[in-house]
């Protein structure tokens, strides 16, 4: 700051958006495009009028939210999901996985293996 400037107060602001909304997805699916990391929030809802009047099962998969990271932001996403899935093992108890894919069972062990050493 140069001389006889004074410094400016910095006012910081918080608010909630009118379209803001939670969702609890169902599963997750994304993938990597030039720029940045997306991946979108799906729900799954089974109609229980299709199968009792017309005796047959609907499932609608509805994508609720995408979000687009930067490769820091996903990078920073990564980190607090660790964190915060840390705290929950320690307090709930270690999440157990079945999985049937071999290179996600390779993943999930790195996982569970990072968390331990957290």
């Amino acid at each position: 700051m140069a001389e006889g400037e004074s410094q400016q107060e910095l006012i910081q602001r918080e608010s909630r958006s009118p379209h803001y909304r939670e969702v609890t997805p169902d599963y997750i699916f994304g993938g990597v495009k030039p720029g940045f990391v997306e991946m979108s929030a799906i729900t799954t809802k089974a109609s229980a009028f299709e199968k009792l009047v017309n005796r047959c099962d609907v499932i609608t998969h509805t994508e609720e939210v995408t979000l687009k990271l930067s490769p820091i932001q996903a990078k920073n996403l990564i980190i607090w999901l660790l964190q915060n899935i840390k705290v929950y093992e320690d307090t709930f108890g270690q999440i157990k996985i079945v999985e049937s894919d071999t290179s996600k069972q390779e993943l999930n062990k790195k996982v569970d293996e990072l968390l331990a050493s957290l």
